[in-house]
């Protein structure tokens, strides 16, 4: 199961998974699992835009820039989505550990981690014993 971002018509739907690259160098099971105001604080950083973060170009005082057209209503809404994405998330967050009485989910990370680890045992071996191949 992945998380669904978007909604609504004309929007695409994209899945992704709790070890999916996020924010920070996170991944989306890392952001998840940080207290909420952790978590607002790396959006707040990520999100932030200055002065310095856009590319100067040299043009004639009277150059029509069309790309600046629009740009603070689409932050706005940019943000006000990903505040009702967040509400959401945390919602459900909320819902699940009602439904499970108070108790988190188990780590899936670790849970992935010992079927790979017993996968690659199974399929190279025990990587300490000599290979009877020679």
């Amino acid at each position: 199961m992945g998380l669904l971002f978007g909604k609504g018509q004309g929007i695409i739907h994209t899945k992704i998974g709790r070890t999916d690259p996020f924010l920070g160098g996170l991944t989306v099971g890392e952001y998840f699992a940080m207290p909420d105001e952790e978590r607002e604080r790396i959006w707040n950083e990520e999100h932030a835009m200055e002065i310095e973060d856009f590319e100067e170009h040299d043009v004639k005082p009277n150059a029509y820039v069309p790309v600046l057209e629009g740009l603070q209503e689409e932050k706005e809404a940019h943000r006000a989505r990903m505040e009702d994405w967040l509400a959401e998330a945390r919602a459900l967050r909320r819902e699940i550990l009602k439904r499970r009485e108070g108790v988190p989910l188990p780590d899936s990370v670790e849970a992935l981690r010992e079927l790979r680890e017993e996968r690659d045992e199974q399929i190279l071996g025990d990587p300490l014993q000599p290979s009877s191949d020679l």
